[in-house]
């Protein structure tokens, strides 16, 4: 069973009252949140709060709801008026919550209590929303609020079961992303000694990808990690652009390269954070002078103009390289292919396609993959045709 976990956020009184037991007994008390865990503040890496940064990479991607408890804590004076308000850490986590998981998952309980007292001032913004609930406090004998009662709570839970039976359905991916991508940088944020702990820091970190993955599709996580080594059982298959470079180069018999991408790497300004997109764009134009011939299949969007300013200083090499034009449509992925003699079958290495990298590239090992690929790019291939009005190089395309 794929546990919920709700995060519950308050203030140190509010450990001191009946409140968050009661809740606990609430969801415990409902047949349909048997998955659901309740998890406060105080029994988590939460407790050891330092920066907002630090706890957002830390915990935001543990949870599906959060509930923050607003308390009779403090006085303040606005506007020439008190109020009571909660501890200000509360609404600060409050709002880093909110912003994650969105209105639907974050929720506000403030108190209700005799009007004899200071009103219980929380965010204009929030007024009498879906997020803000109720509870009410009164006095005990030494005059401090003690606990009395959830308000509607029933309806509070059947608000969250309204979001679960959707989030079934259609599950709010922009969320789901949002933890993937926090949960790997708290992978490459992980301080590592040697190996060994890194391993086995990389082996904790992982797990909660590996269980949202479970969620996402409902498959088994024997067959998830199955699919994911699959996906990398050479590691010499993962190649960055210098590797790529390496490879493509005509000392290793390449006679012929295709790119398929609507952008390629080598006409992109200098890179300072990437350098090794320089060291592959150095390798093109050693190819080209060698007499290797590049196929650059691109969209209709590419700026030829690039062609120019990446390769003014060598004109007279660019009858070895020809542009192909086609559809924008057809760059769902991206393509290198590696041609050493027309007998033999290219190594077609394809990109991975993730938006924070543009540079991670895979060779397809099977086969069948490979024609396929293979004999879709040909297709696109004999749309070549020559026209004297591109002065920079031999070959253009039909519109």
């Amino acid at each position: 069973m794929i546990k919920r976990k709700v995060f519950v956020g308050c203030s140190s009184e509010v450990l001191k009252t009946k409140i968050i037991d009661t809740l606990k007994k609430m969801f415990r008390e409902d047949a349909r949140f048997v998955s659901f865990e309740i998890q406060v503040w105080n029994e988590t890496i939460w407790k050891n709060l330092q920066t907002a940064t630090a706890t957002l990479e830390a915990s935001l991607t543990q949870y599906d709801y959060a509930i923050f408890i607003g308390f009779p804590d403090d006085i303040v004076q606005c506007n020439s008026q008190q109020y009571y308000t909660t501890r200000d850490n509360v609404t600060f986590e409050f709002g880093l919550f909110l912003s994650y998981l969105g209105a639907e998952r974050t929720f506000f309980f403030k108190p209700k209590y005799s009007k004899r007292f200071h009103e219980f001032k929380i965010m204009s913004d929030l007024g009498d929303s879906a997020l803000v609930h109720l509870f009410k406090l009164k006095l005990d004998n030494d005059e401090n609020f003690v606990f009395d009662g959830f308000v509607n709570f029933k309806q509070f839970l059947d608000q969250i079961n309204t979001v679960e039976k959707k989030s079934h359905c259609e599950p709010n991916k922009e969320i789901l992303n949002n933890k993937v991508k926090l949960l790997k940088q708290q992978i490459l944020d992980l301080p590592i000694v040697n190996e060994k702990e890194g391993i086995e820091k990389f082996k904790k970190a992982i797990d909660p990808i590996l269980q949202l993955k479970k969620s996402i599709t409902g498959i088994s996580l024997f067959d998830i990690i199955c699919d994911t080594l699959d996906t990398i059982k050479d590691i010499e298959d993962i190649c960055k652009p210098k590797r790529i470079a390496e490879l493509q180069s005509h000392e290793q018999g390449i006679n012929e390269v295709w790119i398929f991408a609507d952008n390629p790497l080598e006409f992109q300004p200098p890179n300072v954070h990437n350098p090794d997109l320089d060291i592959l764009k150095s390798k093109v134009i050693e190819n080209l002078q060698k007499g290797v011939k590049y196929i650059y299949f691109v969209s209709s969007n590419f700026d030829k103009s690039n062609i120019k300013k990446y390769f003014s200083k060598e004109k007279e090499i660019l009858q070895n390289l020809h542009l192909i034009y086609i559809d924008t449509k057809f760059f769902k992925t991206y393509f290198t292919l590696h041609f050493k003699n027309k007998s033999e079958f290219p190594v077609i290495y394809m990109s991975s396609l993730l938006l924070h990298r543009d540079d991670l590239l895979i060779q397809i090992s099977d086969p069948n993959h490979k024609k396929r690929i293979y004999d879709r790019i040909s297709k696109h291939k004999g749309q070549v045709d020559k026209n004297d009005d591109f002065e920079v190089t031999d070959y253009t395309v039909k519109t």
